[in-house]
């Protein structure tokens, strides 16, 4: 099967990761696989708010891609910070069978993270599914820090998806975790399928220090989403915790009592995250199902996340983990305390990653893939509203 990827970049966080990983799993079993990405890292920008909401320099590369290929599907990932969504219309003209792994909300919510922003002081909150699914809704919301950002979000938005309607050029949309693939069920007339995120296919115990402070590392863009921030003046300076922070953003300067490592390649970043007692993930929205969780417990790092959408699915999916959250006072001293005595009993990082992340490896992940190229959908898989 000739199988052709669409991303916006090729290197960067946990979406390019994935595109990575199934690309290279295609290929072992047999596939033809290309791919057209937007630019090599992370970071670019577009060119312009007409090519953020209508690439014509990237809809030719994809339509060239198109034409020489000759693919039997088209499968996207992330396509609206360079690519745009303009992109699936091109495929829609060529009449190539399209799906698309939706990472974040973005399909029906301005806002990929799905919160919006306070008028006034900038607070986050989630965006109900009723604001979404009205105009009046999305235009009179807030979608991101920056007031020009958030004009941006919303004409792509309502031109890509109200106005162009490309959400019908997809024959299915496939989520990684089920409380985000269950709001996009209810807003979208195409099937919608839950596929977990693959679990790396090798488990490194890494090497901690059984003695001296607990280590953290958060790995991951620092936005006012990723609660980062909030963790670390929640947790303040105690001698006992160590918070190390792998990525790069906006509230980047923010952290300055954290030792912040700056952006890493993928392996630096295992590294450090099998180095780490464990992973925190304090999201101040539902995420979807982040690939770090499973690759930090798949190197025997336990995480801590907020206790809400795909963080806390995952956590009881694995058994493995601590919740907390932010708006209840006490909840994550009490899970701090909870990873103490788990370290001081020798259970915080002994658990066996190999049983936690058996439905999420690659030959599976192929599998289902494979299925849902060919039209033919595993019915377990289906989410409905």
């Amino acid at each position: 099967m000739r199988v052709l990827f669409l991303n916006d970049y090729e290197h960067g966080g946990g979406a390019e990761r994935v595109v990575e990983l199934e690309r290279r799993i295609l290929v072992e079993r047999g596939h033809e696989i290309e791919a057209v990405f937007g630019a090599s890292d992370a970071g670019t920008k577009p060119r312009s708010l007409l090519a953020y909401i209508n690439s014509r320099q990237h809809r030719k590369r994809v339509a060239a891609a198109i034409d020489t290929f000759k693919p039997d599907i088209v499968h996207a990932h992330n396509i609206y910070h360079l690519l745009s969504p303009a992109v699936l219309d091109e495929v829609r003209n060529h009449g190539v069978r399209l799906v698309l792994t939706a990472h974040d909300q973005h399909l029906i919510c301005p806002s990929p993270g799905g919160v919006r922003f306070d008028w006034m002081g900038g607070g986050t909150h989630a965006a109900s599914l009723a604001r979404c699914r009205s105009l009046a809704g999305v235009l009179a919301t807030r979608w991101d820090l920056s007031p020009a950002r958030s004009i941006a979000r919303v004409l792509q938005h309502v031109i890509s998806y109200r106005v162009r309607n490309l959400r019908n050029a997809l024959s299915c949309v496939i989520c990684p975790g089920l409380p985000v693939a269950t709001r996009i069920a209810s807003m979208i007339d195409r099937p919608v399928v839950r596929l977990p995120n693959l679990a790396p296919a090798a488990f490194d115990p890494g090497t901690r220090s059984v003695e001296g402070p607990l280590r953290f590392v958060f790995v991951g863009r620092v936005e006012p989403e990723k609660g980062v921030v909030e963790f670390a003046r929640a947790i303040g300076s105690r001698d006992d915790i160590e918070l190390r922070v792998v990525g790069d953003g906006s509230l980047l300067p923010q952290l300055t009592s954290a030792t912040r490592l700056g952006r890493l390649d993928p392996d630096a970043a295992a590294r450090e995250i099998a180095a780490s007692h464990v992973l925190v993930l304090p999201a101040m929205t539902d995420e979807n199902d982040p690939l770090v969780l499973a690759e930090a417990v798949a190197c025997g790092t336990n995480v801590l996340v907020t206790d809400r959408g795909g963080m806390r699915a995952f956590l009881d999916e694995t058994g493995i983990g601590f919740a907390f959250r932010f708006d209840e006072p006490g909840s994550l001293d009490r899970a701090i305390e909870q990873i103490r005595a788990a370290r001081a009993a020798g259970e915080l990082n002994s658990f066996d990653a190999a049983a936690a992340l058996a439905h999420r490896t690659e030959s599976a992940h192929a599998e289902a893939l494979e299925s849902i190229y060919r039209g033919e959908i595993p019915p377990d898989l289906v989410v409905t509203p």
